[in-house]
């Protein structure tokens, strides 16, 4: 499929052929129509991505401040390494379009294959031939209303907020200051209320067609305060919606001069807001800020999570501002036809953007799309020498930022392996990844991956879908490399077990910390000593924000998506399976915390025990990890997998084993094992046994008692 994207760091614009998306659950696979450029913000948007790196630092001084921290946290290399990541990125464009529903997902009632639909949301809503948008983010075309019409739902959205933010009633006079795409149907709303309305804009012909569009008058700025004056007779505007773009106070600042007392001022547009106090306070103007479509803007629950709110207490939501607007336009209450004025077939889109940052005369601008291949897998073009044929083909299903530090240039860099397709959401982001590391072909499918061209496959997508593609994978023949955690059920770690059973083929958990050098230097030094081990492991693991997606249903919590590490550590270096489980957490501070505060102990049926201390309430300038284990009469300390020492009779000897936390180590032992048939480097029964027993460690926790891993049921 085609789809428009802009290079973040040169901010170069092209049509590229992309892999269709495939439908997702809560969300709606739309083949589109049309699609609205949305000419204030998307040409804001493209100007910022084709300035210089300083340009682009005067631009967005917010981004700064967010660079600075992390360079303070995690230094500057790795933020050099990460802010080049964020520039070799290409950016979906696009926000508003409308086309019909070809499929449908799960958890998505009241929708049907063959709906026409509007459709919002950066990143959804974009200008490509096939989308996918979840299902909050659409709202159904009435049949008399044609989709070119209903492409402009999502900028009707933000308009129709704007006027409900003024609480406008009948019979009230209002200004609109800023005759553009979105001020000219703020207009025609205000008079579907019942409103009088005051057009203000610097070109006439914008002034003209807000009269033509039933403005009550319409004027240049400096005619305003007289205009509004004889509308009001005397008294000023009830209210002002600002809809202009521009970096300076000025609109504010008129805004606020035509006012009546108590009037209200809504900032629609993106403006600076430098305010002068005295007009605000001497009048006690209502100054509001409009965000976006509506309620739901920026929610995760509600636009990705399909948590709609109860009208009761909602009334207008983004779905239901849609809705309205498109009504607006089935009763011919607002035309957008005559503020259509260009429109441009998917692979002119460039030239539309061109016009768009010339400043030459537009409005609504249309993207129309004809054709909608479903394509899912693109051929990628190799430069280089290519890879024998009897090399090893290597795929890999999600690939962000985890992945391509620690995953891919290990796999790339290992002589046997071809990377053979690289799958992502975003068919946007497959083909840069694969472009970037030498893949054959990219996809949005994970059906892909199971053909004849992949023998191994790594999975490193959101933790809730490791265990059914790893299960996918293993039930087509497939060797696979799964990221922790494999599962975050019991049900899905069985199918996965059954899955492993039907074949021959290896299983590896990313669990890299039992690869690392000072890992085998650990369980060299304590094969050399007799009795049990004792293993105290202490983890400053440090806060991580409530909205990020690892406390969420995608990501099942710290518990199963991070201490899963180091019970697994724990397992190699004691040798045995554990019987004893029991985890408590700190209590008595913030609640939403408690469960990232805790103190786990596993004892071991070979007589072995271990202490995990996860703790989530130190400071970051600790070192993130200690180890300490004891062995007749040994004693080893780790300290970050950088360095190490051991203390025996009474000297201490400082590790030879290099620092790292083993990633290199694990990719080249699957790889290894893989390509030349040897046996696999974890242990199957070890995997389920460090999955069950993280699975027990959350079951103590919710119960105060003691789990035997073996034992554990739904």
């Amino acid at each position: 499929m085609k789809q428009i994207l802009q290079h973040m760091g040169t901010g170069v614009l092209a049509v590229h052929e992309l892999p269709a998306p495939v439908v997702l659950p809560g969300c709606l696979l739309v083949v589109n129509a049309s699609s609205l450029i949305s000419p204030g913000t998307e040409r804001a948007t493209t100007a910022t991505a084709e300035k210089s790196l300083i340009g682009k630092a005067k631009a967005r001084p917010d981004l700064v401040r967010q660079v600075v921290q992390s360079a303070v946290s995690e230094g500057i290399g790795p933020t050099i390494s990460k802010v080049r990541d964020r520039l070799d990125q290409l950016k979906p464009l696009g926000y508003s379009s409308a086309g019909v529903v070809l499929e449908v997902g799960s958890g998505c009632f009241g929708f049907n294959p063959g709906d026409r639909v509007a459709c919002a949301g950066g990143g959804y809503a974009v200008h490509a031939e096939v989308v996918v948008v979840p299902k909050n983010l659409c709202a159904r075309v009435p049949d008399s209303v044609d989709l070119n019409q209903a492409a402009f739902a999502t900028l009707g959205a933000i308009a129709s907020h704007g006027v409900r933010q003024a609480c406008v009633t009948f019979g009230e006079t209002v200004g609109v200051l800023g005759l553009g795409l979105v001020g000219q149907l703020c207009t025609q709303i205000l008079k579907a209320a019942g409103c009088r309305v005051l057009g203000i804009d610097l070109q006439a012909d914008r002034c003209d067609l807000a009269l033509s569009l039933g403005a009550d008058a319409a004027c240049g700025p400096t005619d305003a305060v007289s205009t509004a004056r004889s509308l009001m007779r005397e008294t000023g505007l009830d209210a002002v919606l600002v809809t202009a773009t521009t970096s300076g106070n000025e609109p504010v600042a008129l805004a606020a001069e035509l006012l009546r007392d108590r009037g209200r001022v809504v900032v629609v547009g993106a403006i600076g807001m430098g305010l002068e106090r005295e007009p605000f306070y001497s009048k006690e103007i209502d100054l509001r800020m409009s965000r976006s479509y509506g309620p739901g803007r920026y929610d995760p629950a509600y636009e990705e999570g399909g948590q709609d709110y109860p009208i009761g207490y909602v009334r207008w939501t983004e779905q239901r501002n849609m809705a309205a607007f498109l009504e607006l336009i089935r009763s011919g209450k607002v035309d957008v036809d005559r503020l259509t004025t260009h429109r441009y077939a998917i692979e002119q889109a460039v030239d539309a953007y061109d016009l768009i940052k010339a400043g030459r005369e537009a409005l609504g601008v249309l993207i129309e799309y004809a054709n909608h291949p479903l394509d899912r897998r693109v051929e990628i073009p190799r430069s280089g020498s290519p890879r024998p044929a009897s090399a090893l083909g290597v795929s890999f299903v999600g690939a962000g930022n985890f992945a391509q530090t620690y995953l891919i240039p290990h796999a790339k860099a290992n002589k046997r392996v071809s990377l053979s397709c690289v799958v992502t959401r975003s068919g946007g982001n497959a083909k840069k990844l694969a472009e970037k590391h030498g893949f054959s072909a990219c996809s949005t499918d994970v059906a892909e991956v199971t053909d004849n061209r992949t023998n191994a496959v790594f999975v490193a997508t959101r933790h809730n879908t490791h265990a059914s593609i790893t299960s996918q994978a293993l039930l087509a023949g497939k060797h696979v490399f799964v990221e922790k955690p494999l599962s975050l059920n019991l049900k899905d770690l069985l199918a996965v077990e059954e899955a492993y059973a039907t074949g021959s083929t290896l299983l590896q958990v990313g669990f890299n910390r039992r690869f690392a050098p000072l890992t085998t230097w650990a369980v060299d030094e304590l094969a050399k000593r007799d009795g049990p081990t004792c293993l105290v492991y202490r983890i400053n693991a440090g806060l991580i924000p409530s909205d990020h997606w690892i406390h969420d249903e995608e990501g099942g919590g710290r518990i199963l998506g991070e201490v899963c590490h180091f019970v697994d550590f724990a397992q190699h270096v004691l040798g045995g399976h554990f019987q004893r489980v029991f985890a408590q957490n700190l209590r008595g501070g913030d609640p939403s915390l408690e469960r990232e505060n805790l103190q786990i102990q596993l004892q071991c049926e070979n007589g072995s025990a271990a202490t995990i201390v996860y703790l989530a309430n130190g400071d970051p300038a600790m070192e993130k990890e200690r180890i300490e284990i004891f062995k007749g009469g040994l004693s080893l300390v780790i300290e970050d997998f950088k360095r190490g020492w051991s203390f025996l009779n009474g000297r201490r000897t400082k590790a030879s084993a290099k620092p790292g936390k083993g990633h290199q180590q694990e990719v080249e032992a699957f790889l290894d094992a893989v390509s030349l048939g040897g046996v696999a480097p974890i242990p199957f029964e070890e995997i389920v046994h460090t999955t069950r027993t993280t699975f027990a460690i959350e079951a103590s926790m919710n119960k105060g008692l003691p789990i035997d891993p073996a034992r554990l049921r739904d």
